[in-house]
C-alpha cells in the first residue's frame, strides 16, 4: 500500500489529457497507463508522459479516476494493488477502479529525440495567433495543418492565412495538425525535438508531449501575404466589443467566429449562437466599399491590442505587424445586409 499526495496525482494526470481518446480507436487509448514511474496517454495523434507518484499499475480507464480524485476532499489517499483493481482509501472513504496489468497501447513505438533544442521565446506567442487560421475540414487536410519553417510558423485555411516570422531551429519545413500543436501552448514547453515521426516538447516539470508529422505539401503563402491596400485604423473599443460578441459566438465551440462589418464611417461587430445574439456599432475613418468577414474573436482581440490599423483592398484585409502578418477574404456587404443595420439602428 503507498500513500500518495492526491493533488500532486491530480496534476500529473490532468497534465497529460491530451493524449486521450474520447473513443477507443487504439486499445487503451482512453486510459491512463502507469509504467517505469511514469503516466502516459496516446490516441494515435497525441502521445504524453508525465512522471507520477503513482505505483505501476497498468491501464485505468482516465474518465472514473479524474473524476474521483477531483472529488476526494482527502489530502492524502492510500493506493493498494491487486487482483485487477486499483484501490483507493481516504478517510471513511473506499474506491476501486479496474486496472489492466498487461500494457497494450504501444507507447514503446514512440521514441524521444536523442538531443532537444531550446524552445524560441515567441514560439508559443506565434502558435496562439497563427493556429486560430487552421481550418477543421478533415476532408481538406492541408487545411488543417500548422507548417514550421525555418523561418517562421504560418497557417492557411482557404479563406484566411497568417505567419508568424521567428527562426523556428529547423533545418527544413515540417508539418503538424493543429489539432494535436495547440495544447502546447499552455503548457509552459520550453524544449523541442524531432524524430522520424513525431515533434516533441518538454517542459521543466518533465512533462513531454508529442505530436505525429504530417507528409503533405504546403500551400506558399508569400504572395497572398504582400497584398496591399487602403490603411484604416482600428476603432477605439473595437476589442471590448469582440469580447462581448464571444458570449453567444463561443457556444459553438468547434467554430468559435464573430462576423466584423466594414461600412462608410463604421464596424460592426456581431456574435450569435443557439441562445442568444450581440452586435456593437463602433465608428471609424473608413470611406470606401462596405466589406465583411469572420475571424475568431481570440486572434481578433489580439490583433487589435498589438497593432493600430489594417489595410483593405477590392477583396482582402490585411494585417502587417512586422514579425506578425494576416489576410483574409472580404466578402462584399449585400444591400439587404446594410438594410438590416440600419433598422435595428
Amino acid at each position: 500500500m503507498a500513500s500518495i499526495d492526491r493533488e500532486q496525482l491530480l496534476k500529473s494526470l490532468e497534465s497529460v489529457t491530451a493524449g486521450l481518446s474520447t473513443r477507443e480507436i487504439i486499445e487503451q487509448s482512453s486510459c491512463f497507463v502507469f509504467t517505469e514511474g511514469r503516466v502516459v496517454t496516446y490516441n494515435d495523434m497525441i502521445a504524453c508522459s508525465q512522471s507520477t507518484n503513482m505505483p505501476n499499475v497498468g491501464a485505468i480507464q482516465a474518465k472514473r479516476l479524474l473524476l474521483l480524485l477531483q472529488k476526494l476532499p482527502d489530502d492524502t489517499i492510500e493506493v493498494e494493488t491487486g487482483e485487477g483493481k486499483v484501490k483507493i482509501k481516504g478517510k471513511n472513504r473506499k474506491a476501486w477502479i479496474a486496472a489492466e496489468k498487461d500494457i497494450l497501447l504501444p507507447i514503446d513505438s514512440i521514441h524521444m529525440p536523442k538531443e532537444w533544442q531550446k524552445l524560441h521565446s515567441d514560439f508559443l506567442e506565434a502558435l496562439g495567433m497563427v493556429q486560430e487560421c487552421a481550418g477543421k475540414d478533415e476532408t481538406k487536410p492541408s487545411s488543417t495543418f500548422i507548417h514550421i519553417h525555418p523561418e517562421w510558423i504560418e497557417a492557411f485555411d482557404n479563406y484566411q492565412a497568417a505567419r508568424f516570422y521567428l527562426p523556428t531551429g529547423m533545418s527544413k519545413p515540417i508539418l503538424v495538425r493543429q489539432v494535436s500543436l495547440k495544447y502546447i501552448i499552455g503548457l509552459g514547453m520550453t524544449e523541442w525535438g524531432l524524430t522520424k515521426s513525431w515533434m516533441h516538447f518538454r517542459n521543466s516539470s518533465g512533462l513531454t508531449l508529442s505530436c505525429r508529422r504530417e507528409i503533405d505539401e504546403f500551400f506558399d503563402l508569400t504572395k497572398i501575404l504582400q497584398v496591399k491596400g487602403e490603411k484604416t485604423a482600428f476603432p477605439k473599443g473595437l476589442a471590448d466589443a469582440v469580447d462581448r460578441a464571444e458570449i453567444f459566438s463561443s457556444e459553438d465551440a468547434d467554430n468559435n467566429q464573430v462576423t466584423v462589418k466594414i461600412d462608410r464611417g463604421k464596424v460592426t461587430v456581431e456574435g450569435s449562437g443557439l441562445t442568444g445574439g450581440f452586435s456593437e456599432v463602433k465608428k471609424n475613418s473608413y470611406s470606401g466599399n462596405p466589406y465583411c468577414f469572420a475571424i475568431s474573436p481570440t486572434l481578433l482581440i489580439e490583433i487589435i491590442k498589438k497593432y493600430s490599423e489594417c489595410q483593405i483592398t477590392k477583396n482582402r484585409l490585411r494585417v502587417d505587424g512586422g514579425k506578425f502578418q494576416y489576410v483574409t477574404t472580404l466578402n462584399a456587404l449585400s444591400g439587404k445586409e446594410k438594410e438590416s443595420e440600419e433598422t435595428d439602428k
